[in-house]
């Protein structure tokens, strides 16, 4: 997972899921984090970009139809990384898991 995000929000990640997986409940995320939905399985990508660091990445997903979802990247350690996802209805992932939103070293 460190492959693809930065430090604090693969850590931030990982802990959701050890949350989940020692309480047997759901903690902060309930759904599939690339896809913004309980259905993983999407296809018809295309990928938009915005600027130098957002890609809007576009996709169909299952019976829920077309959905996007923004990728803000950053180099970290010389290597381009996912800083944050951002859901069509505003969501942040760095937000929904406790971390600081849009800022960046």
């Amino acid at each position: 997972m460190n492959d693809f995000f930065v430090q604090d929000l693969a850590s931030a990640i990982k802990a959701d899921s050890d949350c989940a997986n020692t309480s047997g409940e759901i903690c902060a995320i309930d759904f599939d984090i690339l896809f913004d939905s309980q259905d993983s399985e999407a296809s018809d990508l295309v990928f938009n970009k915005q600027s130098r660091d957002r890609v809007e990445v576009c996709f169909k997903n299952g019976s829920a139809g077309k959905a996007c979802v923004i990728h803000v990247g950053c180099v970290e350690n010389s290597a381009h990384k996912i800083f944050d996802l951002i859901y069509q209805d505003g969501r942040s992932l760095r937000q929904l898991l406790g971390l600081q939103k849009h800022t960046r070293k």
